[in-house]
């Protein structure tokens, strides 16, 4: 925003968050979170106002137009508080704190996220979403009580931050000691599928969230324990979404969540973090079923990302708003005179694709573009063949995406984090393995190297979470160090390159170091000590992103069992001990915990391929879904003990591993997938 003669710029103008310079004009003296705004609250005597949020919230922008451009608001906001603003995504630390407060406060949660607080940064009060009236009431009853009844205040802060320390503990739950793991998923999964959504997919009723994780334990569970009715659900589930206006249908990616039930309406902000982890689910699911929708999904959000997401220092965007010119899901929707007006007489294939009908109108006759139930029937119906309809279709969305882009573009997060990176990393070498991708392939280890250089020590103890611009930021957080890991062991099992082995080993090794709390007994969001607030958060609870922890977790199992290194089994059994008496209360909570436990408590398999033909073999193999199998591959030599004595120069050899007994080796991909099979 251009500085007009009405309007100068407050603190944030110097940041490099774009959701922190959407306020960079608001007549509020915003603060950046830091020493500075928390040495002026001392000094002069005022109570905090934290408000947090992200670039492309829509109530954020909202509560901004009603309240912070408002200068009546700014005025009672600047009289009696030091007004700070954070982009949660820059600092998820800080968010956690507040949030945790809020939700002890209300019962609830969510962004924006305003909190009040002592100076000294200890919460009083919060909420969401505030009206312009509701806001300036709440703004003087905050006011008028620190004025008059501060020491009532400061005793509800002390009770209030010990109940949030309580929140951040991470105790086994009584008697979870006694607890059968695998009894506690079978049941967790049982109480779990009672709000299967056997229509539509998912979860309950409206919104619903495409949960990536969910999905992946759910199709990992039933693959090991046979069970047709959760693989069915997860099925359902993913071609309800592939299908429906969540998806953009022409120019691919997922918005991050539908407001209704049947997956039509999507809240239209697009997320780097769930199309990221989505990449790896279709990939996967393609592998089990061959499905030509899932590849069409995987095909398309690749495309939407390289074309609209991209840096060009090849790390990628953080999100894309749900509005243009002020309307949310403008840039998406179409009446059908405009496709009449585009496409002509191909109308007809355009209603043989998608829901075009006067019962699929959105509002004000606009559609959002949902694909057709009866799609392959209508197309045999207008004569097309396979070949025919594929190009047919193709010509057609080129034509609709060449109007699309001559249109305002929503709202770019321009910055790039590095955890939100490595999942993508993550989810592109899936969709190598997937589909032999070799440019994704390529487009993967340049993340992680770009994410790597971060830290100009290379020691992977000094990574930078945030790169906007040429310059990296922040010090990295529990969840950058985990999905780097994550993605350095999986580049290193589809390369078999040393280098992305060692990176893996030293940053565990830093990790474990640096942010393991023995007395809590989890790791740390932040450093120990690394908190303004002096705060020792433990996030533990798996969401659309999942938990740090239990990303440490799978990646410490991973480590033992491929290198043999016991070195910390204590840390996964107490990570285990702590978390599986938790998984009753809300089982789709804790999914990417339950993975882990998985493998900890079942029949381990490992698969080493060796010799001259290895790489070919591995790829082979890796277009199955076997996804409780540990694969790795070397040419003339490996690290660790599924290598040892087992690589020649003229012979390639696959060997399968069960609980640390290797079968006879065989010769080809089909010999040993009848091994796998038979062990099931």
């Amino acid at each position: 925003m251009p500085e007009s003669p009405s309007t100068k710029p407050n603190r944030l103008i110097n940041e490099s968050s774009p959701y922190l310079l959407q306020h960079a004009y608001n007549p509020v003296d915003w603060l950046p979170w830091g020493d500075e705004a928390l040495s002026l609250a001392k000094e002069l005597d005022k109570p905090l106002l934290i408000s947090i949020g992200y670039s492309s919230c829509h109530w954020c922008h909202v509560m901004e137009h009603e309240s912070f451009e408002d200068e009546e608001i700014a005025q009672v906001m600047n009289m009696y508080f030091v007004c700070v603003k954070i982009d949660r995504e820059e600092r998820p630390d800080i968010d956690q704190h507040y949030m945790n407060a809020v939700q002890l406060i209300t019962g609830g949660g969510g962004w924006p996220l305003n909190c009040f607080a002592m100076p000294d940064g200890r919460p009083i009060h919060g909420g969401t979403y505030f009206r312009r009236d509701d806001w300036k009431n709440v703004l003087l009853k905050i006011s008028y009580e620190y004025l008059n009844n501060r020491t009532q205040l400061s005793e509800f802060a002390d009770k209030l931050s010990k109940k949030i320390s309580e929140v951040n503990s991470f105790i086994p739950v009584t008697g979870s000691e006694e607890l059968d793991a695998m009894k506690v998923i079978d049941e967790a999964v049982g109480k779990w599928s009672q709000s299967f959504d056997g229509k539509w997919g998912g979860t309950g009723d409206a919104p619903k969230f495409p949960l990536p994780n969910n999905i992946e334990f759910l199709m990992r569970y039933a693959h090991q324990n046979r069970s047709d009715d959760v693989m069915a659900h997860v099925d359902l589930t993913l071609d309800r979404m592939a299908s429906g206006g969540i998806f953009d249908q022409i120019g691919g990616g997922f918005a991050r969540y539908s407001v209704d039930r049947i997956w039509k309406v999507p809240h239209f902000e697009k997320m780097l973090y769930d199309n990221a982890q989505l990449l790896s689910v279709y990939s996967e699911a393609f592998k089990r079923t061959n499905s030509s929708l899932y590849k069409e999904v995987v095909d398309k959000t690749v495309g939407w990302l390289h074309r609209e997401m991209e840096d060009e220092s090849g790390l990628f965007y953080s999100a894309l708003d749900a509005d243009s010119e002020g309307v949310e899901g403008k840039f998406y929707i179409w009446t059908k005179e405009e496709l009449q007006d585009i496409l002509g007489e191909d109308i007809a294939l355009a209603e043989a694709c998608y829901k075009l009908k006067t019962d699929d109108i959105w509002e004000e006759g606009q559609f959002i573009l949902e694909r057709n139930p009866d799609m392959d029937a209508n197309l045999r119906s207008l004569g097309l063949d396979k070949d025919q309809a594929a190009m047919s279709i193709a010509a057609m969305e080129r034509r609709l995406m060449n109007v699309r882009t001559k249109r305002v573009r929503p709202g770019l997060d321009d910055k790039c984090l590095h955890s939100w990176n490595a999942m993508l990393a993550i989810g592109l070498l899936d969709v190598h393995l997937a589909f032999g991708n070799g440019s994704e392939l390529g487009t993967a280890l340049r993340i992680i190297d770009k994410l790597w250089d971060s830290d100009d020590s290379d020691s992977g103890t000094q990574l930078k979470r945030t790169y906007k611009v040429g310059n990296w930021k922040i010090s990295a957080f529990l969840e950058d160090h985990a999905f780097l890991i994550a993605a350095c062991i999986k580049a290193y099992q589809v390369t078999s390159s040393n280098l992305y082995f060692e990176r893996a080993r030293k940053l565990l090794a830093s990790t474990v170091t640096e942010f393991f709390d023995e007395e809590k007994g989890a790791f740390l969001t932040a450093r120990a000590g690394a908190s303004e607030i002096g705060t020792k958060g433990v996030e533990y609870y798996d969401n659309v992103i999942p938990s740090a922890n239990s990303v440490m977790f799978n990646n410490l199992i991973w480590w033992e069992r491929f290198t043999g290194d016991r070195q910390y089994d204590a840390i996964i059994d107490r990570l285990k001990g702590a978390i599986i008496g938790r998984i009753k209360t809300y089982p789709p909570g804790y999914s990417n915990w339950m993975i882990g436990i998985l493998d900890r408590i079942g029949a381990s398999v490992e698969i080493a391929i060796t010799g001259p033909r290895s790489q070919e073999e591995y790829a082979a193999l890796s277009r199955h879904y076997m996804p409780d199998a540990l694969i790795v591959h070397t040419k003339n030599e490996g690290i660790g003990p599924l290598f040892e004595s087992r690589v020649s120069e003229t012979e390639t050899r696959l060997f399968l591993c069960r609980n640390r007994a290797c079968e006879l080796p065989v010769f080809s991909v089909p010999e040993l997938l009848d091994q796998y099979r038979q062990g099931q």
